[in-house]
């Protein structure tokens, strides 16, 4: 398991595990599946962009999926 800060390359792979988690646990976030659907990729890029006051870490299997954050 790797643990590390997400980048804009992340994006589409984040996208698809918070999709997937906001079907199966709705409960567990302050949004929906409805509602973040639409967000665009380069919606998603600005949402995980690190900046200086903020970073999304991502959990990665060791042959690199993204499988946590």
């Amino acid at each position: 398991m790797n643990i590390r800060v997400l980048d804009e390359h992340d994006a589409r792979f984040y996208q698809e595990l918070r999709l997937s988690a906001l079907r199966t646990n709705p409960e567990a976030f302050g949004s929906t599946y409805e509602r973040e659907v639409k967000f665009s990729l380069e919606m998603v890029v600005e949402r995980i962009k690190p900046t200086e006051g903020k970073f999304v870490l991502g959990a990665f299997e060791d042959s690199g999926s993204l499988v946590g954050s």
